[in-house]
């Protein structure tokens, strides 16, 4: 739905004397006066116009019984009156001044079915800083009873259907009051749908109301914002007939509001929120095309580009590598490169969820830290399971959320005796009553073995680096990391599933606190028992997440991913950028909106 906005004045209503429509109070210099006043090539029309409000006061005064014509509302309260009482007679002799050729127009291009129309109704007296009684000047000008002839003109002239006209009072503030107009106006856009095309008429009023009308709008929400101005034509206006109308746009201005929007968001990593900004502009791009906006000149498809970038980081935000992958084309030129890099290098995955926490811990978003932080640990466990060539003696196609021993190669598994040693040496220190399951699994076939837990998967992995003979100080340096977030991981769950607030203070409180306990003797936890003394500090986290990435890179000779935007790219560095897929991103779609502008 399209809605008319408008500012209504003095200038907006004519009365035929003599044959002519006189502004009863059109005193103002339009940008284009020269030109309408060169217009006038009779010498009729050029006197009744340039002798206008000496006609009004001489003829129109003495028939209404009004000595001061100045007096606007006065004048234009008993028009009201006598339009009301003789409403054929008046209807013929009135028009809408400048008003008439927003409405015909916003009628013909956009089909508008309402108009909201600021009136000004102050009140006659005010109290002054010394609290004396004093006229307001305001007074004399008010359009409220100017509103109500309108109202009934279009209605009479076209019928009851052609528009709503809906007032919106300027009672309780001043009309010169730009602070107060601009409170006024912007609770009123409040109210607005801001999905919806809004046509905007500046013109009329006070230059206050003007100025609250224009910057409440370009600072709205509403993006489908299209503005009338009408042309003065001093000969249409002296025939009775509407102005034609400019139709315009601050785009420029609002696009400079939305990049700068855009930008912010990717300041907070907010991919999602930055593609709603941009998707939503490119849509009043188009809608302010149809319009006929003819200076917008808006590069869509860069737009386009943009918004499948972003809907890129997003998916990769999500661990939806096949929706990001969805998002590739040629068209995002270096870009495009990303997924195939994400999609064939395993430690790829690992270091999309290392960034993620270092950009959550960067924003304050511990819960969503908190789950990355878990994914990862996991993560990194099975990829050097896979890296280490200990997949295949599990079943990862029957189970593929679950490391279920694969009974057709575990006449393989127990030919690796060193691997089979080594893991049933590490299980037996974490589980007293454990005892070799490998030779249950031979005399139960049915019964498969399964690695239950995290400290399972990294006793297999220690027995899988010892048995192919890795870098061990790699490994003993990432088990040391692990180890100081343990803690971290068993406190996760404590507060994620407990629906418990958390907040980087919050996690320097409850390790406090859980140390104090297991001084005092009362923790009850056992995994927080077992963990809570080596755990690091909340802000060392980091750090030895960035240890552990290291680590793996040393025992599974694996090279870090290429940036496509940075050269010589560090991603493991927690502090500083860049952040690998991330970054890049927020980079290309930066540099893009600048060159856009």
């Amino acid at each position: 739905m399209t809605i008319l906005l408008a500012n209504i004045g003095t200038s907006d209503l004519a009365v035929k004397i003599d044959g002519y429509y006189l502004p009863i109070g059109f005193d103002r210099n339009e940008p284009n006066m020269a030109e309408a006043e060169a217009e006038i090539q009779g010498e009729i029309e050029a006197e009744k116009w340039q002798n206008r409000f000496r006609i009004i006061t001489d003829q129109l005064g003495s028939e209404l019984g009004i000595s001061d014509t100045r007096n606007f509302r006065e004048l234009s309260r008993v028009i009201l009156e006598k339009y009301q009482e003789y409403p054929e007679q008046w209807h013929e002799r009135l028009r809408p001044g400048r008003i008439l050729g927003i409405i015909e127009t916003a009628k013909e291009k956009f089909k508008i079915h309402t108009a909201y129309i600021f009136v000004t109704n102050q009140p006659e007296f005010v109290v002054n800083f010394q609290g004396e009684k004093e006229p307001n000047p305001g007074y004399p000008t008010d359009s409220i009873h100017l509103f109500y002839i309108l109202k009934l003109w279009f209605e009479r002239e076209f019928g009851q259907d052609y528009l709503q006209i809906k007032p919106v009072y300027i009672d309780d503030v001043s009309a010169i009051d730009l602070d107060g107009l601009l409170n006024k106006y912007y609770n009123f856009f409040l109210k607005l749908d801001k999905n919806e095309q809004i046509l905007i008429s500046i013109k009329g009023g006070t230059p206050q109301m003007q100025t609250a009308l224009r910057v409440q709008a370009v600072s709205s929400e509403v993006s489908n914002q299209v503005y009338l101005e009408p042309r003065l034509s001093i000969l249409k206006l002296l025939a009775g007939e509407g102005s034609e109308c400019h139709v315009f746009s601050y785009w420029r201005y609002q696009r400079i509001q939305k990049y700068q929007t855009v930008k912010q968001l990717l300041q907070r990593w907010d991919f999602d929120g930055a593609r709603v900004i941009l998707q939503q502009w490119l849509s009043t791009l188009k809608e302010l095309e149809k319009a006929g906006i003819e200076e917008v000149q808006a590069n869509e498809t860069s737009l386009e580009l943009l918004v499948k970038a972003l809907r890129m980081a997003v998916g990769y935000l999500n661990l939806d590598a096949e929706e990001a992958n969805k998002q590739a084309d040629k068209a995002l030129g270096e870009l495009a490169t990303i997924p195939q890099d994400y999609q064939n290098n395993g430690y790829a995955r690992l270091l999309n969820l290392y960034t993620q926490c270092c950009l959550f811990w960067d924003v304050d978003r511990i819960a969503d830290f908190f789950s990355r932080m878990h994914s990862f640990y996991e993560e990194t466990l099975h990829e050097l399971i896979r890296q280490l060539d200990g997949e295949k003696y599990f079943d990862r196609i029957e189970y593929p959320d679950d490391w279920y021993l694969n009974e057709n190669t575990i006449d393989e598994f127990l030919a690796n005796s060193d691997l089979v040693n080594n893991f049933d040496r590490l299980e037996s220190k974490i589980n007293k009553k454990y005892y070799p399951k490998w030779q249950r699994e031979r005399e139960m076939p049915n019964k498969f073995y399964k690695l239950s837990g995290r400290f399972s998967k990294l006793n297999f992995v220690q027995a899988l680096v010892e048995a192919e003979k890795r870098d061990l100080s790699a490994f003993n340096e990432m088990l040391s990391a692990m180890e100081k977030l343990d803690y971290w991981a068993a406190k996760r769950n404590q507060l994620i599933h407990g629906a418990k607030g958390v907040s980087k203070l919050r996690m320097k409180e409850v390790l406090a606190e859980d140390k104090r306990l297991l001084r005092e003797r009362k923790m009850r936890n056992k995994d927080i028992t077992k963990t809570v003394r080596k755990a690091c500090k909340p802000e060392e986290i980091l750090t030895q997440m960035t240890i552990i990435s290291r680590s793996v890179l040393q025992l599974t000779k694996v090279s870090l991913p290429d940036s496509v935007m940075y050269s010589n790219p560090d991603y493991l560095d927690s502090a500083n950028e860049p952040y690998y897929i991330y970054s890049d991103i927020r980079k290309w779609v930066e540099e893009t909106l600048d060159r856009d502008l």
